[in-house]
């Protein structure tokens, strides 16, 4: 499971997931942030100094509680394990940036299902998914 930075779903992010697929792997890029918006979230340049983009990112991020992000981690787990060609077994999530608490959430919420997990803009340690993201930067954290 591929989780977006707080831009959401955009052509970069969708590179990413078409990289993950290339190697073989099932994505789902669920959009975050669907209580609030559909994609582009954001709609405006990143400048965490432009009081307008700051409150955005409020209004992108407050209906994340704890709570909700255990329904839907519940949810894509549930959704991406039905599909056919999914196989049975441990799965993994990556979360960029502001979803790296998602990662860690939904790890948490399906333990049962969630093998690895990864987050950007941490310790480097996966080797390999780094070179398949083509990230400076993975943090591996093996869950089970």
């Amino acid at each position: 499971m591929f989780l977006t930075d707080i831009g959401g779903i955009r052509e970069s992010q969708n590179e990413i997931a078409r990289r993950v697929a290339r190697e073989g792997y099932a994505v789902l890029m669920p959009n975050l942030f669907y209580r609030t918006s559909r994609p582009p979230v954001l709609g405006m340049p990143f400048n965490p100094k432009d009081e307008k983009f700051t409150k955005r990112l409020s209004e992108l991020a407050s209906p994340l509680t704890p709570d909700a992000v255990e329904r839907d981690a519940t949810a894509y787990v549930d959704f991406l394990g039905s599909r056919p060609g999914v196989k049975n077994g441990p799965m993994g999530t990556f979360g960029l940036c502001f979803s790296g608490a998602v990662a860690l959430r939904t790890a948490a919420a399906c333990p049962d299902r969630i093998g690895r997990l990864r987050n950007r803009f941490q310790i480097f340690v996966g080797l390999r998914w780094a070179q398949v993201l083509g990230l400076a930067l993975c943090c591996l954290a093996v869950v089970d």
